[in-house]
C-alpha cells in the first residue's frame, strides 16, 4: 500500500525504492539538495520506516517535514540570525574511525 506521511512505521513497495530530491526556495531560483533513499529511509530485516518527521500543517502549506539527521548527514549548513540567512554546502565526508583514533 501507499505510505502516508504521518505515519513513520508504514513504507513499502514503491515508496521504500522512491528517491527523493529536495527543493528549498531561494532568491534566485530552486536549489536542489538530493537524498537518497539510503539517507531518509530506516531499514531492517523486516520493516522499513521514513528518517523524517512530519508536522501537521493545513493547506495551502501543508506536506510539511522537518528534514533533520538525514538531512545535517549530508549537507553542512550556516546559520546567520542577524541577517536571516542559512548557507548550505555538501558536508565533507569524514571516515569516523580515523577522527576517533586522532587522524582525522
Amino acid at each position: 500500500g501507499d505510505a502516508g506521511v504521518g505515519d513513520r512505521s508504514d513504507v513499502h513497495g514503491d515508496a521504500a525504492d522512491a528517491k527523493a530530491d529536495i527543493d528549498a526556495d531561494a532568491d534566485d531560483g530552486i536549489l536542489e539538495l538530493p537524498l537518497g533513499p539510503e539517507d531518509y529511509i530506516d531499514r531492517t530485516a523486516s520493516s522499513c520506516a521514513l528518517s523524517l518527521m512530519p508536522l501537521d500543517i493545513p493547506a495551502p502549506y501543508g506536506n510539511i517535514f522537518i528534514l533533520g539527521e538525514p538531512f545535517l548527514r549530508h549537507y553542512y549548513t550556516v546559520y546567520d540570525r542577524n541577517r536571516f540567512l542559512v548557507g548550505v554546502a555538501p558536508a565533507r565526508k569524514v571516515n569516523l574511525s580515523s577522527v576517533l583514533e586522532g587522524n582525522g
